[in-house]
């Protein structure tokens, strides 16, 4: 769980590993909690001991805030969907060139994500970091925009594409 590829994941690990240590202990009986780690170095196990919420919220803030997650950008992950691998591969490689001359580092992708088929789709994602003061309806119209353009070439007129902003 703390190693899978999501800015949240050692937020998820944190609270599902509280949440266990507040269940251990009900009925005023002591509980117990095991944690079977191939890491037990790392510093969040230091913050579940002393039930350091504040230290870890803190720690993940500043991580944050120096990587450009939220709360202090703005996500837009761009989703493309085809049963044809390749042209899944290029729709979404020729829609980050459109854009990256106008935003730049904040374009990061394409990638396959972690599930990169289900059923028969293949899948590819760019995200995007925004600044949170960027206008959301600028950047929409834009990328609909660059979306129509991507169309007008037929091979891609199909290409299912969505936009998950500020996915949980």
């Amino acid at each position: 769980l703390l190693n899978y590829p999501d800015f949240r994941s050692h937020e998820r690990g944190f609270q599902l590993m509280m949440q266990a240590a507040g269940r251990a202990g009900r009925n005023k009986k002591q509980g117990k909690v095991i944690i079977q780690s191939s890491d037990p170095t790392q510093p969040i196990y230091d913050y579940i001991l002393k039930y350091n919420y504040e230290g870890f919220y803190n720690e993940q803030i500043a991580e944050r805030k120096l990587f450009r997650y939220p709360p202090f950008t703005r996500l837009i992950t761009i989703v493309f969907k085809d049963k044809n691998e390749n042209k899944v591969e290029r729709g979404s490689n020729r829609f980050a060139g459109m854009i990256k001359p106008s935003l730049g580092n904040m374009v990061l992708g394409p990638n396959k994500p972690v599930i990169s088929r289900i059923q028969q789709y293949n899948i590819r994602e760019i995200l995007l970091k925004l600044d949170i003061n960027m206008s959301a309806s600028k950047i929409r119209g834009f990328l609909k925009q660059v979306e129509v353009q991507l169309r007008e070439d037929n091979e891609f007129k199909y290409l299912h594409i969505y936009y998950d902003v500020d996915k949980m």
